[in-house]
């Protein structure tokens, strides 16, 4: 059977026979009005309590905690994340698994030395070996793609990205500190003799209200599987520093390491996942002016913060977060999910209930005593399989469209191409930047009372008919520029650039350029 309109979008008729055109039985329907009638009860609950002083939303500007923007997860708690594991599981060695840092090292052995690429490390080589097509794909980024961007931004006014460039310098001019050999840096700082916990349980109701005051938004607490702690840690490279200030970035002082293997300390047995959301009207201006940064330094904070809180507790603990100054040593997307703030998505990325995959995470290690949470399942595969609004819309062609398949990891999972993903977003003028399939899931919405009600109405309902009406709703109220629209000569942005962001409305010389649609 043919898709119906509910799920393309497409028909001419009125909302009412739209609906009327997917096949429901009468069993379905009544299914799906009682979950209405049950979301509507408890959003009356919630309205009931809203003026209680004790109630988040009354904290009078301490709203860090987001208030009523929470999905209440205990309902859907498995004991099983929704990743399979096939075979054996390698753990990621991030200098060539990397593109970023793999080219980095391409660069340098075989084009900065003039010997050519019989100077690359051996690792690298023996990567390209069994991955000849990354080989080609690295040549052609230095060949070809590079070139292309450089003729591409000299018809650029770089003027535009004014305030952009001043947004990201004033995000990252105060990022958390290094970390250091964990031997010493994790327990820095740390009492000598430890606070007893009464009940882990409790303790872990601690550290999710502190982290949500230190600025976390959601906290989720897993034990520490090995598989998710890479195997060889790559470091920001010094040959990064000129990328970076490009787009205003000005980060403290790198490792500056090549990397190295990477042993598990046994102090590293809880994994606090910590998320941030981006800023919603930004991320809907990508991919010309998505910026990252933000996010990613309110994530890294609060995860420095809390590490902090944990050490004078007189526990050992250590923060992962803000790639810009190179410190991750894990995986933190499956350990999110372990953790249960939601599930893998098609594109490879955590999705959540509140904001999609629009967060960025930071993870603190620790081996204070807590209760980990238990994985979600909010039936996230079958909506994704429905869906491929990602997939369709990815202007680099990097997200896959059919079913997830066994990984090198040994997961069985979505992935996207990396190389793909990474050769369109470094091919974004002056910015460098894309989050399109952050913009496009139907989970990231403004937080209003209909896409309340529609996610309470998707996680319950295992008929289908709820994702059905939510993809519909996607597509016919929030129509976006095609992918080949993302590229040049168009560069659309899939909403309009945010007022604030607008150099030329605040300074003088700057052409309307990109900002008028």
């Amino acid at each position: 059977m043919e898709n119906s309109p509910l799920e393309n979008g497409q028909g001419n008729g009125s909302v009412v026979d739209k609906i009327k055109s997917v096949q429901i039985s009468r069993r379905s329907l009544f299914k799906f009005a009682g979950l209405a009638g049950g979301v509507a009860a408890l959003g009356g609950i919630a309205a009931s309590s809203f003026g209680d002083a004790k109630s988040i939303d009354t904290m009078m500007g301490w709203e860090s905690e987001q208030g009523e923007v929470y999905f209440n997860r205990e309902p859907f708690r498995v004991d099983k994340p929704g990743y399979e594991i096939k075979g054996p599981v390698n753990r990621v060695d991030q200098d060539v698994d990397s593109p970023t840092f793999r080219r980095l090292y391409y660069q340098e052995d075989a084009l900065l030395s003039k010997k050519g690429e019989e100077n690359l490390m051996p690792r690298l080589k023996e990567y390209y070996a069994k991955h000849p097509d990354k080989l080609e794909g690295d040549r052609a980024w230095f060949t070809k793609l590079l070139p292309n961007l450089a003729e591409e931004e000299k018809k650029m006014n770089k003027d535009m990205w004014g305030i952009a460039t001043a947004w990201n310098k004033a995000w990252t001019s105060m990022l958390a500190p290094l970390v250091g050999d964990p031997k010493e840096w994790d327990f820095k700082g740390v009492i000598k003799e430890p606070l007893k916990v009464k009940d882990p349980k409790e303790t872990s109701k601690l550290i999710k209200k502190m982290a949500g005051l230190f600025g976390g938004t959601l906290v989720g607490i897993t034990k520490v599987n090995p598989r998710w702690i890479l195997g060889w840690g790559g470091g920001v490279d010094p040959r990064m520093l000129p990328i970076l200030a490009a787009v205003g970035i000005d980060p403290i002082t790198p490792r500056g390491v090549r990397g190295g293997p990477i042993d598990i300390p046994d102090w590293w047995q809880y994994a606090i996942v910590i998320a941030v959301p981006h800023e919603p009207n930004l991320i809907e201006a990508t991919p010309l002016f998505y910026s990252p940064f933000e996010a990613y330094t309110r994530s890294g904070l609060a995860a420095a913060r809390l590490t902090g809180f944990i050490k004078a507790l007189g526990y050992p603990a250590r923060y992962n977060g803000n790639p810009i100054i190179g410190w991750d040593e894990l995986l933190a997307t499956p350990l999110a999910i372990d953790a249960g703030l939601g599930e893998m998505g098609r594109p490879g990325i955590l999705v959540t209930p509140e904001f999609g995959p629009s967060v960025k995470l930071a993870v603190v290690l620790t081996n204070l005593p807590m209760e980990p949470d238990r994985p979600i399942n909010m039936g996230l595969k079958d909506f994704c399989d429905k869906c491929g609004i990602c997939a369709e819309k990815c202007p680099g062609g990097s997200i896959p469209s059919g079913q997830p398949e066994l990984q090198d990891d040994g997961v069985v999972r979505w992935m996207s191409d990396r190389e793909k993903c990474q050769n369109y977003y470094a091919s974004v003028p002056i910015r460098h930047m894309c989050g399109v399939c952050y913009s496009v899931c139907p989970w990231r919405r403004f937080d209003n009372a209909l896409h309340k009600y529609s996610r309470e109405l998707a996680v319950r309902d295992r008929t289908g008919i709820a994702h059905q009406i939510m993809l519909w709703g996607q597509k016919s109220f929030y129509p976006s520029p095609s992918k080949d629209d993302y590229n040049a000569p168009t560069w659309a942005t899939y909403k309009d650039v945010p007022w604030w962001m607008r150099t030329d409305m605040f300074f003088d010389g700057i052409p309307e350029g990109i900002f008028k649609k």
